[in-house]
């Protein structure tokens, strides 16, 4: 083993990393040495980021991959070898934005029209968690949940344990 291998598993020991973020970091420095065929402590930070960017554009890794990398050779530099802090950088991967599904009125209540009475007390206790403070069930106690839903224009009649309540939708 080589004398940074042997410092850097030290100081990451110290710090009480687990074995498997000591197993990670140190295939991310063997990576970047085997990559410039040189030791990480004579590269640049300007190879360090060339080297990041390969992982994402030709090696085409996972970010939270690279991700790791990076934080590797963060703790590297600084810690293990005495650099100035560099901040190496690897691009947040892109979301997909999603905006929940939200059903309309008519659809929840075509929706209530095919549950069976057993499965009522149970849908009650989801429905109380209804977005724009829509709610169908007027207590959250599932177990003492009995009894029926019914259908008016505009109201929901829910009984519960022994209380009966009106609640506009």
């Amino acid at each position: 083993m080589s004398e940074l291998r042997i410092r850097m598993i030290r100081d990451m020991t110290v710090r009480g990393f687990s074995p498997r973020t000591h197993e990670a970091y140190i295939r991310a420095v063997v990576g970047l040495a085997k990559y410039y065929r040189r030791p990480p402590d004579q590269l640049t930070h300007d190879e360090v980021q060339a080297y990041l960017a390969h992982l994402i554009q030709e090696r085409k890794l996972a970010w939270s991959s690279c991700s790791q990398a990076a934080h590797a050779l963060r703790f590297l530099y600084p810690v293990t070898l005495g650099h100035e802090r560099a901040q190496f950088q690897v691009p947040a991967p892109r979301q997909p934005q999603t905006l929940p599904e939200i059903l309309s009125r008519a659809e929840v209540w075509r929706l209530l029209a095919r549950v069976s009475a057993s499965m009522v007390p149970g849908l009650l206790f989801e429905f109380s968690r209804l977005p724009c403070g829509r709610s169908l069930a007027t207590t959250g106690d599932r177990r003492r949940a009995r009894g029926s839903l019914s259908c008016g224009h505009k109201n929901s009649c829910c009984e519960i344990g022994s209380s009966f309540r009106t609640r506009q939708l």
